[in-house]
């Protein structure tokens, strides 16, 4: 069992993933493999691969309902004796596009016991067609803000962050994509659309990324995860479109977080398997714990 004292290095680790090309996913999960995640959040999969999935990874699969917008829907992985504890499992019928896989966990500690507080983990893969759905499935996740609330959501969220370079939208040749990440302003012009970024840290929640960037000096966390080869030179090129954010409290445990691979071989082979790199998210499990046995704060009289 994945124990408070046994495990590596005092570290939990989930890894997120849009894995949408089915021919790939034996090297995909083989990578996966070896990086040990306590859990996996999945984009793009589909429905008929689950169980090809949960035998690779020996983890158990928590799929998305699947919705008729898409043959591919968003999954959690988790291991059956691991550190996370699923106590629930949400459907989100609801949804405009992709259904967000969410399920809630509690975390054991070293004697087996389990977490006083619940932890929400969610993937998600937002709209691709529609600013003004993004900005829809962006209030969703404000649901999670309310106190005493904790949550780790990762994904793709094929929105722009607030950081992003800018763009001169009249020269990208791809026309759909171009109307598909913009939003017209009041004044008529076509704005890079970072509202779904702008909502989320608005409600409290961090951006991995951007976090450990500014606060642990790991700039190279906001590298781009998708947008480079071909397809980017019609587009708007590389951007951080897939991205992890969390409840404020957890900004304590955030021991890192990256994006690809630190070896450049690997890292390039990875873009073969997927038009997005894959995101890790290292917390200290000792400092998570201590969290999760924390009471939540109540709401303001």
């Amino acid at each position: 069992m994945n124990t408070l004292d046994s495990h590596p290095g005092n570290e939990i680790r989930l890894l997120s993933w849009n894995v949408s090309t089915d021919s790939h996913i034996v090297e995909a999960c083989a990578w996966i493999a070896q990086q040990h995640p306590d859990a996996v959040l999945w984009q793009g999969l589909h429905p008929d691969d689950l169980l090809r999935v949960q035998k690779l990874l020996h983890m158990h699969g928590y799929p998305a309902i699947p919705l008729p917008g898409s043959p591919h829907s968003n999954a959690i992985f988790v291991h059956d004796d691991g550190l996370f504890a699923v106590e629930d499992e949400y459907e989100h019928g609801w949804a405009p596009w992709h259904a967000p896989a969410n399920i809630a966990v509690r975390l054991r500690g070293a004697g087996g016991e389990l977490s006083e507080r619940v932890l929400s983990l969610v993937s998600k893969h937002d709209c691709s067609w529609s600013a003004t759905v993004r900005s829809i499935e962006a209030d969703w996740y404000t649901t999670f803000a309310a106190p005493g609330y904790l949550l780790i959501g990762m994904g793709d969220w094929n929105g722009m962050p607030t950081e992003a370079r800018l763009i001169d939208w009249r020269n990208v040749k791809d026309k759909a994509f171009m109307v598909n990440r913009t939003y017209i302003a009041e004044d008529g012009t076509r704005r890079t659309d970072d509202r779904a970024d702008r909502i989320l840290t608005a409600a409290g929640f961090i951006d991995a990324a951007r976090h450990v960037a500014h606060e642990l000096g790991q700039h190279s966390a906001q590298r781009a995860t998708a947008g480079y080869g071909q397809a980017g030179t019609r587009q708007a090129g590389p951007q951080r479109i897939d991205r992890t954010v969390l409840s404020v409290e957890l900004g304590a445990s955030i021991k890192a977080y990256t994006v690809g691979d630190p070896d450049p071989d690997t890292d390039q082979h990875l873009e073969t398997l997927s038009g997005h790199r894959p995101q890790q998210l290292v917390l200290y499990l000792d400092r998570l714990q201590n969290t999760m046995q924390l009471p939540p704060p109540h709401a303001a009289p």
